[in-house]
């Protein structure tokens, strides 16, 4: 019984933090989605062709982001429904997979904080730097 307590408690743990991701990756996408109405509103008012690429640049690693939240939303869903299919708490496999599965989202939602931040900072210097 202590067991089952144990596991049951990790898995209430990994939904709790399944969920801060998904909320997380919501901030992201709205912030990808503000990101890209900038670049539509300075796009209009800038001809330079160079600072025209760059912009184009930087769409297209928005994009990539939004490909990347799907991506892992697609995964946090994935996890999410395999700890609702749990029918026996001392199943080893069962567990070691979960686990696994955790340790790699938490990993990918890491880098994907890291990456985004830094696009989102790179992105904004840029501007501050190019724009007059």
């Amino acid at each position: 019984m202590f067991l089952d307590n144990m596991v049951n408690n990790r898995y209430i743990q990994y939904k709790h933090e399944n969920e801060t991701w998904l909320r997380t990756l919501d901030y992201f996408q709205q912030e990808n989605i503000y990101l890209k109405n900038r670049i539509a509103q300075i796009a209009k008012t800038n001809i330079n062709n160079a600072f025209l690429a760059d912009l184009e640049n930087f769409q297209n690693r928005f994009v990539d982001k939004d490909a990347v939240i799907s991506i892992l939303r697609y995964d946090i869903a994935i996890q999410d429904d395999l700890i609702e299919s749990i029918k026996n708490p001392n199943d080893a496999v069962v567990n070691h997979k979960i686990i696994n599965n955790q340790n790699k989202l938490r990993d990918d939602m890491q880098q994907m904080e890291r990456e985004f931040n830094r696009l989102k900072f790179d992105f904004n210097n840029y501007l501050a730097n190019s724009l007059q």
